[in-house]
């Protein structure tokens, strides 16, 4: 259970019952490797050997409910489960870096991998989503990627697109992105065995290596 977590949390049961299901079952057994601090602002940190997914920007409102458990815990969670070299889970925030140059002082993005990437993880987050909550609005958690420093190298397509407005641009690379998830998502490992199986594994890469 969640303990700390239950004075925050919206009078609703089914709220409460979520949380205290998640933890039990990805949390309870690794708590001493890796656990949520609702204190913590950083998404992904280690202190004193242990991981801590930091959930503080959602205390705003002082209160947890199903929206932040989808838009925050199950997001952090979904970068542990994408994260393939294993050896970024030994870092803060993943290690996490944007290929830049710079230019006239400026670093500019080179490509638009960090935004592929996080797609990735928001495919991840869907999947966890629609299981214990039944429901995940994948369009708009893809919006949040334009405020993405490579969101400018987002490709786009079209005729005169010398002549578009850069709105008009940034909605035509927000359909660029929601084409590559939907594209993504057809990939047959996106499914919530392959979820808990993959979340699993870095737990006991965790529990080995901290």
């Amino acid at each position: 259970m969640i303990k700390n977590f239950l004075q925050y949390i919206k009078e609703d049961y089914n709220t409460t019952y979520i949380y205290n299901e998640i933890y039990e079952k990805y949390f309870e057994t690794y708590k001493d490797y890796i656990n949520i601090d609702e204190k913590a602002s950083n998404a992904y940190s280690i202190r004193n050997g242990k991981v801590y997914i930091g959930l503080s920007q959602t205390f705003f409102k002082n209160t947890l409910d199903l929206d932040t458990i989808k838009d925050y815990l199950f997001h952090e969670m979904s970068h542990i489960v994408y994260i393939d070299n294993f050896d970024r889970l030994l870092v803060n925030n993943y290690g996490l870096e944007i290929k830049t140059k710079d230019e006239l002082g400026y670093s500019i993005a080179l490509t638009w991998q960090a935004t592929k990437n996080e797609i990735k993880v928001i495919c991840w987050q869907k999947i966890i989503s629609e299981h214990y909550i039944g429901n995940f609005n994948l369009k708009d958690s893809l919006k949040s990627l334009q405020y993405l420093p490579d969101f400018l190298n987002v490709p786009i397509y079209g005729d005169n697109l010398d002549k578009i407005s850069y709105n008009q641009k940034d909605k035509l690379r927000l359909e660029t992105i929601e084409k590559y998830a939907l594209n993504e998502l057809k990939n047959p490992k996106y499914n919530i065995s392959n979820f808990d199986k993959r979340w699993f594994e870095r737990c006991e890469f965790l529990k080995k290596s901290l």
